[in-house]
């Protein structure tokens, strides 16, 4: 029988080699842990807390925006205190987030208290509302092996844990034809606001980070001496949110390259603030410019505005701009592939990041590349980025035909796909000048002039320049079913080669992005054919 406890990694001097250290992979429990271990790993991570010795009563985390923080009062337990900060120091080995790992380890003290130590008093309290006190397959993973780990057994509170239900909670994100709405609201905005406007910094957010994927903390550290020029390109340092002492699969890309409007839309921010921001590495979103901006007062812990503050703008920009000013409606994210013109979803921050994955993904850089410009040590961190990718697409197609339709308005001669479709219907007649110019298909009709010789689809059907008749009508779901399956075998293989490389190629990988984009094209096409949309 295997051994219990938690899985670690442990770096030992190698016998054979006094210069070289080898790696051991084991299971362990807390009486395994010597003295020596127990600083090495303490001497490894005291960086992720405030306080300064291992035995302090409290341990204190900063967020990774560094304008909260998170205690773990370790007098608040009788005992396993030893035992929990060397779980909480093992945690962080397995190169967890630090301040996620502090509310993991808080909630893992709260249990304990609640229930008197896995008392079997308590049990009954436990087992009335145990989503109470176990609130995520997390938290349970956490107790489970704690047990384990301090070898102990107790059985009522394992058989209830293992019990309990919980779903994988997957990110909503924004559809895309929320996004499509959001661009278009912050390139019409940005004409418009002042470059010391607080609002800028909603505008600045949005243009990077739709399109290089940093994190909010990444986008809030940013320095005035982050953007730069080298041989005429135009580059943008990040200052990455990582794990120290950390060793790398895929090295880290700091300097990335962006396009010159961006660079220049940055450049004038900079200019309009240059008395804020006195040295090349003031941060670009320093305290002093946003009190300036706001007229709000704000604890100057860090240098940089926040998580709060950033929060309390973007709120802000939702109510004044996006509602009264534009008249939208803000709704809640999740399942909206169609929405109203004046409905729009709730944003997030962190949302352009898994946009920009997405829009990465699609435009065909490879895994290691998005890894790098993302922030990633290792490919399989990226990939629950893409669990929304066919929800993605599905908005993606409705948002394209409907713009289809907004754009073939009539003018010049020219008529929108709904009069065209009209006309077909229509019974033939010689003086119809616009009949006159379509060539009759197998069905329905083109609107080629030059129909057969310049056509550049294998199925007519598939064409922008054929319209279908109401007799072949039915056609349509049945193809419209056939490309949503299409997309969905592309993004399963695509899921698989990105999770494990050898499963195909980078030429397999290009050829099932390109399908997808082909597919998603396709169907926009094929829905304003539709006799629904006359």
């Amino acid at each position: 029988m295997s051994k219990k406890g938690i899985k670690v990694m442990q770096t030992i001097e190698n016998e054979g080699d006094a210069t070289s250290r080898v790696a051991l992979k084991k299971t362990v429990q807390y009486a395994d842990i010597d003295k020596a271990w127990k600083n090495q790993i303490w001497e490894k991570y005291r960086y992720v807390f405030d306080n300064g010795k291992y035995n302090d009563a409290r341990w204190r985390t900063p967020s990774e925006y560094g304008d909260c923080h998170i205690f773990i009062n370790w007098d608040d337990l009788d005992k396993w205190q030893d035992s929990l900060k060397v779980y909480t120091l093992l945690l962080l080995d397995k190169n967890l987030n630090p301040f996620s790992t502090a509310v993991r380890i808080k909630n893992l003290v709260n249990f304990i208290k609640s229930t008197d130590y896995f008392s079997e008093d308590c049990f009954v309290n436990f087992d009335d509302d145990p989503y109470r006190y176990c609130c995520s397959a997390e938290t349970r993973a956490d107790l489970l092996i704690f047990f384990e780990f301090i070898d102990i057994q107790p059985r009522k509170y394992i058989e209830r844990l293992n019990e309990l239900k919980f779903e994988d909670k997957i990110r909503d994100i924004p559809a895309f034809n929320s996004i499509y709405k959001f661009d278009k609201l912050i390139d019409n905005f940005k004409s418009e606001v002042n470059t010391n406007d607080a609002f800028i910094v909603i505008v600045l957010w949005w243009e990077l980070t739709k399109v290089i994927p940093i994190r909010p903390i990444e986008f809030f550290t940013l320095r005035k001496n982050s953007f730069f020029i080298d041989n005429n390109r135009c580059y943008i340092n990040v200052k990455r949110a990582k794990l120290r002492n950390k060793q790398y699969e895929i090295p880290l890309l700091d300097k990335i390259g962006i396009s010159k409007e961006i660079y220049d839309l940055f450049a004038q921010y900079i200019e309009a603030n240059e008395k804020y921001l006195p040295n090349p590495d003031s941060f670009l979103f320093n305290v002093d410019i946003f009190q300036n901006c706001t007229r709000a007062l704000f604890l100057d812990r860090t240098g940089y505005i926040g998580s709060q503050q950033m929060y309390t703008l973007f709120r802000d920009f939702l109510d004044v701009i996006v509602v009264k000013q534009y008249g939208y409606t803000i709704v809640e994210k999740g399942n909206n592939e169609e929405l109203g013109d004046n409905e729009i979803e709730y944003f997030q921050f962190g949302d352009s990041r898994h946009i920009a994955f997405l829009n990465l993904l699609l435009s065909g850089f490879s895994p290691y590349t998005i890894a790098q410009i993302g922030g990633h040590t290792t490919i399989r961190q990226q990939m629950h980025y893409y669990d929304h990718l066919e929800t993605y697409l599905a908005s993606k197609v409705y948002t394209m035909a409907t713009e289809v339709r907004m754009s073939l308005k009539v003018s010049a001669g020219a008529f929108d796909i709904r009069e065209k479709y009209a006309i077909s219907k229509a019974v033939t007649s010689a003086n119809n000048n616009e009949l006159q110019l379509m060539r009759k298909i197998e069905f329905g009709w083109c609107v080629s002039e030059n129909f057969p010789y310049e056509c550049e689809f294998d199925d007519c059907l598939n064409c922008p320049d054929s319209i279908i008749d109401e007799e072949h009508q039915q056609m349509i779901p049945e193809k419209l079913k056939q490309y949503k399956d299409d997309i969905h075998k592309h993004v399963d293989f695509l899921k698989r080669v990105l999770s494990n490389p050898s499963l195909g190629s980078d030429s397999d990988r290009m050829t099932a992005i390109n399908a997808i984009n082909s597919d998603v094209a396709t169907m926009a096409a094929l829905q304003n054919k539709r006799h629904a949309e006359v």
